[in-house]
């Protein structure tokens, strides 16, 4: 049983907790599957970004455009890791509260955060599908797409829903970017806006029509951040009729099942396409669920996963004589003035 840490009446949600105190006892190196080898891609794909992607925040009638390019970027040759938190059932198989303790950085997405506080979340569909708990916690920052800026959340208490005046850009820590619907695997890394998938009316790069996924938006989003290593987890691609489709209580109809069955697949067919284009940009994903559908990426324990990266943490560092040495070198500068004075 996971003890649950969380303020709020949700009784679901793990809050992040403290640093982990002790290293991993090893460390699992390239056998975790965190290395992909060589891949042959055109010349004319160009690892830097051909423009900007550039989010905005919301200031009364006004927006303020923000630069967040590379900001988490890693240091040297590490890659600053980040935990992608879907919605599949399978994440509560997992001890979350060792991620918690680890202070590894996490994106949610939808209602993901009823069982999980993330770092950072996003969404595509409109914002009145999401708790208000999430909306209203300013420890989140919240990536939402500019269209959904003005639209109406609302809170649930009990069975009822109530309706409220408040909009994504009245909430703490919310930024917006712009999406494009024209899913094309060569270019979707590199683009300026963040792509979702592709409308019903076109047909993608890969000949699919529709099919739009936030799990496209967050992975762009994580990009160009910075993060190059991203874990999936609650990655199941798949639904079955009456089942436990979700980490948290959520019905879907026959018809919803079928759908989101063929958008996985579509999707898994987009990944496997961009993962060329993922690897020679530097960017690893990693699935940490083993039985899932998604097949596009290799899969790693979720438990050495958390190790590896541990493992790659600065720890062990203490307070003491710090401030002292700059007192030292102020000592040392004196005697070496007087010295030449004489």
């Amino acid at each position: 049983m996971i003890k649950m840490i969380r303020r709020d009446d949700t009784k679901s949600i793990i809050r992040r907790g403290l640093k982990a105190n002790d290293l991993p006892s090893e460390n699992p190196g390239s056998g975790s599957g965190a290395s992909y080898g060589k891949v042959e891609i055109n010349n004319q794909d160009l690892k830097r970004f051909k423009k900007r992607t550039i989010f905005h925040r919301v200031l009364g009638s006004g927006t303020t455009p923000i630069d967040m390019q590379d900001q988490f970027r890693g240091y040297l040759e590490y890659k600053t890791p980040v935990f992608l938190i879907l919605g599949g059932p399978s994440l509560n198989k997992l001890d979350l509260a060792s991620l918690a303790d680890s202070g590894i950085l996490t994106m949610g997405v939808n209602n993901s955060w009823s069982v999980y506080t993330p770092d950072f979340w996003t969404c595509v569909d409109p914002p009145r599908k999401f708790l208000f708990s999430g909306w209203s916690d300013p420890s989140i920052t919240k990536f939402v797409p500019a269209n959904c800026s003005r639209k109406a959340l609302r809170q649930k208490t009990g069975d009822r829903f109530r309706e409220l005046s408040l909009t994504p850009s009245d909430c703490p820590n919310t930024i917006f970017y712009q999406r494009n619907s024209s899913f094309d695997h060569q270019t979707f890394l590199l683009e300026d806006t963040v792509n979702w998938g592709n409308t019903t009316k076109s047909i993608d790069s890969l000949g699919f029509k529709s099919c739009r996924s936030v799990m496209l938006a967050a992975i762009k989003i994580l990009f160009v951040l910075g993060f190059r290593r991203i874990y999936l987890l609650g990655c199941d691609f798949k639904m079955e009729p009456f089942g436990d489709n979700y980490a948290f209580d959520q019905d879907r109809t026959t018809h919803s099942v079928k759908g989101n069955n063929r958008s996985y697949k579509t999707l898994n067919e987009r990944f496997k396409a961009m993962r060329p284009y993922f690897e020679y940009n530097g960017l690893e994903v990693l699935n940490c669920n083993p039985n899932s559908d998604l097949e596009a990426f290799d899969h790693v324990d979720f438990s050495k996963a958390l190790s590896l990266e541990e493992s790659l943490m600065v720890q062990g560092e203490t307070t003491h004589g710090w401030y002292e040495g700059e007192k030292k070198d102020k000592e040392k500068r004196k005697h070496r003035k007087q010295r030449a004075l004489k």
